[in-house]
C-alpha cells in the first residue's frame, strides 16, 4: 500500500510525502470479536493466532509485550526566515501483557487492561 500526503509548510509551498506500507494476507477463519459485557473501556481483549506452515499449533508458549511510542516535532528558523522541522520517535517496552499457551487452533485469548494511553505497539513471539 502506498500512502501519500500533501500538505502547506509555514512559507506556504505545498509538500508532498509517501510510505510503503507492506500488507500480508493470512488464510485465517474470521472470529467475531464482541466486547465481554460487563468489561470497561480500559480493558481491551485480543487474539494471537500462530501461523505456522507445519508442525502442530497447539500448546505452544507465546508471549505478547506492550510498548510504548512517542514522536516528538519541533521546528527551527533558519537563515532567510524559513523554517525546518525535526522529528524524534521513541520507542519504549513498558510490560509483558499477555503470556500462556495456544489452543488448538493456534489461538491464544487475552483481555488485559493497559497501564498507558496513546499510542502503543502490541509485540507478539514464541517462547
Amino acid at each position: 500500500m502506498v500512502v501519500e500526503m500533501e500538505y502547506k509548510d509555514p512559507n506556504g509551498e505545498v509538500q508532498t510525502v509517501s510510505s510503503r506500507i507492506p500488507l500480508w494476507r493470512l488464510k485465517l477463519p474470521h472470529r467475531d470479536q464482541n466486547p465481554i459485557p460487563g468489561s470497561s473501556k480500559e480493558a481491551f481483549k485480543f487474539h494471537v493466532a500462530l501461523v505456522i506452515s507445519t508442525g502442530n499449533r497447539s500448546g505452544v508458549l507465546n508471549k505478547s509485550g506492550l510498548f510504548e511510542r512517542k514522536t516528538y516535532s519541533h521546528r527551527k528558523r533558519l537563515v532567510g526566515g524559513v523554517y525546518a522541522y525535526e522529528h524524534t520517535t521513541e520507542t519504549k517496552r513498558i510490560t509483558t501483557l499477555c503470556e500462556g499457551r495456544t489452543d488448538p487452533k493456534g489461538l491464544l485469548i487475552c483481555e488485559v487492561t493497559s497501564p498507558v494511553s496513546g499510542n502503543v505497539i502490541l509485540h507478539s513471539g514464541r517462547l
